[in-house]
């Protein structure tokens, strides 16, 4: 699930949210609705990346794609336990 306002993209995907992080676009918050995690990104509407992701076109060096999926599930799970949400 994914929802985009003027300059936010919100997404439970955590693999899409790698990908954001990895390629710099800055991580604004992490916040839950009904238990979910929701990522937060300061990204304009129709921004490439999202559009590469999306269609499989995305290319990552390996090793820096998974150490920015790591950092994404940890601010999950540190986010999770301040707000009280496990």
């Amino acid at each position: 699930m994914s929802t985009q306002d003027s300059s936010n993209l919100r997404t439970a995907d955590s693999s899409l949210a790698a990908f954001l992080y990895y390629s710099e676009i800055k991580l604004l918050a992490i916040e839950f609705q009904n238990g979910q995690g929701l990522f937060i990104f300061d990204i304009s509407p129709g921004h490439e990346l999202v559009d590469q992701w999306q269609s499989g076109q995305a290319l990552v060096n390996g090793a820096l794609y998974y150490r920015a999926y790591r950092t994404c599930l940890s601010k999950l799970f540190v986010a999770k336990r301040e707000q009280g949400e496990g």
